[in-house]
């Protein structure tokens, strides 16, 4: 599987460097009528003729799949690279204007939004309202200095104006729960749910029931050690050397030389960096290990946990990671240290019958984040604002 990971990561590394434009033009291969306009801002990489996805990350394939089901719907769509030139305008011809709303990197969204008076402009929300979650992040680092005495350089903050994001904004597409939502709900804007999709090479089989571990628990992450709660998961399984905790993520150099001796001094934590979702070693370990965790502070939903949904780990997580896991997960809200061992070793000592209802509870949950449920979800989206709207 790595070599066959490496040959799409070189091929699309070359394709883009010889291919990539940063504006595509009418793109309209599954258009069967013309009936408008549309423009994308977001990347234009996976719109390459030849590009392979790999599912690295799922948001390559969902903008080919968001030009498609425009296509679909009758749009002409051109599309915006992020990378585009700071001076670059665009033309006020659009019905539609649709732009990922993450972090800082739709930076040009508010000037766009204002040149294009004839759009119906839609906002992406990936993650929550900048505002809040800037305040969750800082809180994250500064509970990690009073506890340890010790400081991390902050990181990744958003210097997005939101307030003028969205007095340019018609609609909201968010792809997280009522906890996402309800940090957009003071701008009073009509607010849709996409299911985000999830690899379709994931594979479930009864492996996935039988050897799974009530001991074994997988943190499954991208970047954000502190506000994706490492800090806190590596301290907790510190003091609980009966329960294995393997660690799929890159550590960050200042957050791993601060962790070094405890991770040394720690056999039952396995580091294991990146992992990718098609290898083997990720199939292995979401045979074995019973849960998934992150104690995440800033997402809007977090994919890496739905991934893990799919092989049918059990979350346990935060509210602020996404997800609705009432029925088959649990939520931890106290994050101090004691209460986080405490949860820990409790859902070891679950009992069999109790511990495959909720593998299979959250097999069945992850039927909803599929290629098949972003593609309904948006274009049943879109068909709200189109009626609206009076473009149909």
């Amino acid at each position: 599987m790595n070599s066959r990971y490496s040959y799409s990561q070189f091929h699309n590394y070359f394709l883009t460097l010889l291919f990539k434009q940063k504006f595509i033009r009418q793109y309209r291969r599954f258009c069967p009528r013309h009936q408008g306009n549309a423009l994308i801002y977001y990347k234009t990489d996976s719109l390459i003729p030849g590009y392979l996805f790999n599912y690295t990350h799922t948001n390559s394939w969902e903008i080919f799949c968001i030009t498609k089901c425009l296509n679909q719907l009758g749009f002409w769509v051109d599309i915006i690279d992020r990378s585009i030139d700071d001076n670059y305008l665009p033309d006020d011809v659009y019905d539609i204007f649709f732009s990922n709303g993450a972090t800082d990197s739709a930076r040009h969204y508010t000037r766009y939004a204002k040149k294009l008076k004839k759009a119906v402009k839609i906002y992406q929300a990936v993650n929550p309202n900048p505002i809040i979650r800037n305040i969750r992040i800082k809180q994250r680092f500064s509970d990690y200095t009073k506890r340890t005495e010790q400081t991390l350089p902050l990181t990744s903050l958003t210097s997005v104006n939101i307030n003028r994001e969205m007095s340019n904004t018609d609609y909201i597409f968010s792809v997280g729960n009522e906890t996402t939502n309800k940090t957009f709900r003071p701008f009073n804007k009509p607010i849709y749910k996409l299911f985000l999709s999830t690899s379709p090479k994931i594979p479930f089989d009864i492996n996935a029931i039988l050897d799974k571990q009530k001991n074994s628990y997988l943190f499954f992450a991208g970047a954000g050690n502190i506000f994706k709660g490492l800090d806190l998961i590596l301290e907790a399984f510190s003091k609980l050397s009966n329960l294995n905790l393997y660690v799929c993520t890159n550590l960050e150099p200042q957050f791993l030389r601060q962790y070094q001796s405890l991770l040394h001094e720690s056999p039952n934590i396995h580091l294991e960096g990146f992992v990718h979702v098609n290898s083997r070693r990720f199939r292995h370990l979401t045979n074995i290990c019973g849960y998934v965790t992150m104690l995440g502070c800033a997402e809007g939903t977090a994919t890496s946990v739905l991934t893990c949904l799919r092989r049918g780990l059990i979350p346990v997580i935060t509210p602020e990671t996404g997800l609705d896991v009432q029925k088959f997960g649990y939520y931890i809200k106290d994050l101090n240290i004691p209460n986080l061992i405490k949860r820990y070793q409790r859902l070891s000592n679950i009992s069999d019958s109790e511990f495959t209802r909720r593998i299979i509870g959250s097999y069945h949950e992850s039927s909803k984040y599929t290629q098949q449920t972003f593609a309904a979800s948006f274009t049943n989206a879109m068909l709200n604002v189109m009626q609206r709207e009076n473009l149909l």
